[in-house]
């Protein structure tokens, strides 16, 4: 947590201290054989927004500049990074940040509909929900507005995320299963 605890990279007593994260190319047809951008949802559904952030940002890495997959990973990486900023009662910036995210979601919504397994309009609507509570709430800048308001009561990325999650999963368990026969 921002301020609470060791930077995860930064501080010698972070987790992630002196790990270097290899780059990993993203083809968005077959993100679903992509394990570290499935661990990253893993990892957001879970509740780790920093460690989702920083998987997802080593896919972003490795996807084609100026491309769809780049704008969708880094739309990801800013709803994980203001989820981060949410729970520090940062409420200014985690909006800042959604509001980024919703930029690029809602053009690649417009052109593509789901991209890489993901409902994107239907997450769009989810953050325009989020930051319409938002704005709304004196509680904006506390951890438990901001998880309740984002996440409890409107949805976010969080119930479409796992569902793809859980869905490719079993794709992969299936794959490799059938990879012993």
């Amino acid at each position: 947590m921002p301020g609470k605890t060791p930077h995860p990279e930064r501080s010698p007593d972070g987790h992630s201290y002196g790990v270097r994260a290899e780059t990993v190319a993203f083809d968005p047809e077959r993100f679903f054989k992509n394990e570290t951008f499935l661990y990253g949802v893993d990892l957001f559904n879970c509740g780790y927004f920093w460690e989702a952030h920083a998987e997802w940002e080593r896919c972003w890495k490795g996807a084609p500049r100026a491309s769809p997959a780049r704008a969708f990973l880094q739309a990801l990486i800013q709803v994980a990074a203001a989820s981060v900023k949410g729970r520090a009662s940062q409420g200014a910036g985690a909006e800042k940040l959604l509001r980024k995210a919703r930029e690029k979601l809602g053009e690649l919504g417009r052109r593509h509909g789901r991209f890489s397994g993901v409902d994107v309009l239907n997450l769009t609507r989810r953050i325009d929900e989020s930051l319409q509570t938002l704005e709304s709430d004196p509680r904006r800048d506390s951890p438990e507005g901001w998880l309740r308001h984002i996440w409890l009561a409107s949805p976010c990325a969080i119930l479409a995320l796992f569902e793809l999650s859980q869905l490719f999963r079993l794709s992969l368990l299936f794959e490799r299963l059938h990879a012993f026969d």
